[in-house]
């Protein structure tokens, strides 16, 4: 029996750290396939994600994934296409690149109302304050010592604390999307909450 390509479950893992849960459950792979169509304009079944996670089985051949359905979930995650997240993880290859816990706290976007109001710290002297809109979006509504201007909308499925953060289908006015990752330098990202006027 051939055997399952070795990126699959790399890319199937870093899809899953993207939205910030694992696809097990139904409703996981209907918010999948939305955000797919949301930030690529591309239709892709529910029923096509599962297969690849082996939650259903293929009808087709074992494996055969088509690689526009590869295409695209490397496009969430940052990549040009499945070839470049390739690519990417042969860079590692042999490289220390290591494991270890997350110890700083995790806001999940699932977990906030709308309107919450998180304010984005990283060095040097980066500020960034954004109110959440539903759906994973958020709006800049200030922005201090950033290439992130005001009034740029962006996409994320979670917050963590002292890690870098990537910003999926940031759009700063006037700008064509991009990825956009920040807070890379050492210490990484703080988070604070904001209260809301009521």
């Amino acid at each position: 029996m051939k055997q399952e390509n070795p990126y699959y479950p790399l890319l199937r893992a870093r899809v899953e750290e993207v939205m910030g849960r694992c696809m097990k459950q139904h409703k996981d792979f209907i918010l999948l396939a939305t955000h797919i169509f949301m930030r690529s304009g591309v239709p892709i079944s529910s029923t096509t994600l599962k297969r690849f996670w082996g939650v259903i089985e293929q009808t087709t051949k074992p494996h055969s994934i088509r690689v526009t359905t590869l295409d695209l979930l490397a496009k969430l995650c940052g990549y040009i296409d499945f070839a470049a997240f390739c690519a990417d993880i042969e860079g590692n290859v042999g490289q220390d690149i290591g494991s270890e816990p997350c110890l700083g706290k995790v806001v999940l976007t699932s977990s906030l109302p709308e309107g919450s109001i998180l304010r984005l710290m990283w060095s040097p002297n980066r500020c960034v304050t954004v109110r959440y809109e539903g759906m994973e979006v958020f709006r800049v509504l200030e922005s201090l010592g950033s290439k992130i201007r005001q009034d740029a909308t962006f996409h994320c499925s979670q917050f963590v604390e002292h890690q870098p953060l990537l910003l999926t289908c940031l759009i700063n006015p006037g700008e064509k999307p991009v990825n956009y990752v920040c807070a890379k330098q050492e210490g990484g990202l703080f988070i604070e909450y904001v209260p809301t006027q009521s």
